[in-house]
């Protein structure tokens, strides 16, 4: 059994929260009570209704979107789907960030210490604490389930977090609300902290740190420019060089090159761009922050809607260089996500995608987007060449053909 006086021994250089039952608590749910006499049920039934359903299970994977999961609750309680953006609204009213954690967590990451949120929650949350609370930067690493597909107390879960932290269990404290949670942590080597209502964290962490300043806490060295510039250059199409550059230095995962006029760009940013799925997914899986236009490149139509419930206007989202959304659905050749975003309001870069179509021969996709918006059939990509010179780059190309009876042309 582990004691105190092990605990101090363990140089700890991260330390994990839970958000929802840690960070953020719901004090009166006097919302939640209105909608159970509403509807006539028991307490405490419609959170159980919410949050026990194999819906919200299925939204916490990535499996299902937030849209189709409300629709199940509502389906499930009995009421329209005209009243769900009500009861959303009400069911999380009551909910409030604790002041006192925040100003822990500024307070660990002044000492040196590196703060991670790692949460069992859907593809909203991300949207949530960027926006809404305008909290995202005041973390090292963000994991929710929904981004990676798996669950806490699964063991992949703290991994994940360990990897993007670029720190080892044994240096990391995890404290969450639920038993299962914190024993799921410990078993692979953090030391865990189950958090109680009215819980003093600063004295819970004693054991483990001295927040005045004599921690065994230590500083990582930050990441060369270069370093970073050549692991994003490398995401382009290089998955071996990604593979061994992460392996030596895990913090890269998340990090940005500075391209100047271009904006900023990391791996996984750079592998949606030119639609490399193997390097993508990788990344992913090494617990990379998912978006939209990654979604959109792999071809998840249900992630692809999860982003958009959240925030109707990533629809014209725009990924690393200002690369439309369209662009990246349409190399994915999937017409159900570029059909999707079609519906959901995307009304940018339709024909600067047919180049996205092209370059990974979606035929299909091409005539879609003559179809439904491309008005230009002969926009430059960046090298000044037009969708029919891709096109007959690849010899015999049906695309050629296609451009052609929809008035494409040679550059001159």
């Amino acid at each position: 059994m582990e004691t105190n006086a092990d605990r101090t021994l363990t140089k700890i250089e991260a330390v994990i929260f839970d958000f929802g039952g840690v960070l953020m608590r719901t004090g009166d749910p006097a919302g939640r009570r209105e909608w159970e006499q509403r509807i006539g049920l028991a307490p405490g039934e419609l959170i159980r209704a919410v949050h026990g359903c194999d819906a919200w299970r299925q939204a916490q994977l990535g499996r299902m979107s937030v849209h189709t999961y409300w629709e199940t609750v509502a389906g499930m309680l009995g009421i329209p789907a005209t009243d769900i953006p009500q009861l959303r609204h009400d069911f999380y009213r009551d909910d409030t960030l604790d002041p006192g954690l925040m100003a822990l967590i500024d307070e660990l990451r002044r000492a040196g210490c590196k703060v991670g949120l790692l949460s069992n929650d859907s593809l909203t949350l991300e949207r949530k604490l960027r926006r809404e609370l305008a909290i995202a930067d005041r973390f090292d690493a963000i994991v929710i389930s929904a981004q990676i597909g798996v669950m806490k107390p699964t063991p992949e879960a703290y991994a994940v977090i360990c990897r993007v932290l670029a720190v080892e269990p044994c240096a990391c404290i995890f404290i969450d609300d639920m038993p299962a949670n914190v024993e799921g942590a410990e078993k692979i080597g953090m030391h865990g902290i189950q958090y109680r209502d009215r819980m003093d964290v600063r004295i819970a962490l004693k054991p483990y740190l001295d927040l005045k300043g004599n921690s065994t806490m230590t500083d990582s060295a930050p990441l060369a420019s270069d370093t970073i510039k050549s692991f994003v250059l490398a995401a382009h199409g290089n998955l071996a060089a990604v593979q061994t550059m992460l392996a030596e230095q895990p913090a890269l995962l998340n990090a940005q090159h500075d391209w100047g006029p271009s904006g900023l760009e990391d791996a996984i940013g750079a592998a949606a761009h030119v639609g490399n799925r193997p390097i993508a997914e990788f990344l992913l899986a090494q617990g990379a922050q998912n978006n939209i236009c990654v979604a959109a490149m792999l071809g998840k139509r249900d992630q692809v809607s999860a982003f958009l419930d959240g925030d109707p206007a990533l629809a014209n989202a725009r990924g690393a260089h200002g690369i439309t959304l369209m662009f990246h659905a349409a190399m994915s050749g999937e017409i159900a996500v570029t059909s999707l975003l079609h519906e959901r309001g995307s009304t940018e870069g339709y024909s600067h995608a047919l180049h996205g179509a092209i370059a990974h021969q979606h035929p299909d996709m091409v005539a879609w987007l003559l179809a439904n918006g491309a008005t230009d059939p002969n926009v430059l990509d960046y090298a000044g060449k037009t969708p029919l010179e891709r096109a007959l780059e690849h010899d015999p190309s049906p695309i050629a053909d296609l451009l052609r009876a929809n008035g494409g042309k040679i550059n001159a």
